[in-house]
């Protein structure tokens, strides 16, 4: 399973020169998908579909909303 979702490599962000934590393999994921969707709405649903494509567990909607607090600090 590859760490990371991108075309050109691993997601990395900088901030003055230095790379910033981005978190667990699932929330960068997540990250990227808004990038690539920027400007876009995402259901709740269908970000649970793409980070958990065989089956999201139960709790996959506390996760992504984890992801998504996390992310924004």
């Amino acid at each position: 399973m590859a760490t990371t979702f991108g075309i050109l490599g691993e997601l990395q962000v900088l901030e003055d020169g230095l790379s910033r934590d981005l978190g667990p393999r699932r929330q960068r994921s997540l990250l990227a998908r808004f990038l690539v969707r920027a400007g876009q709405p995402i259901g709740t649903e269908r970000l649970m579909e793409e980070l958990w494509p065989d089956e999201p567990p139960d709790i996959a909607r506390h996760r992504l909303h984890v992801h998504i607090s996390r992310l924004r600090t």
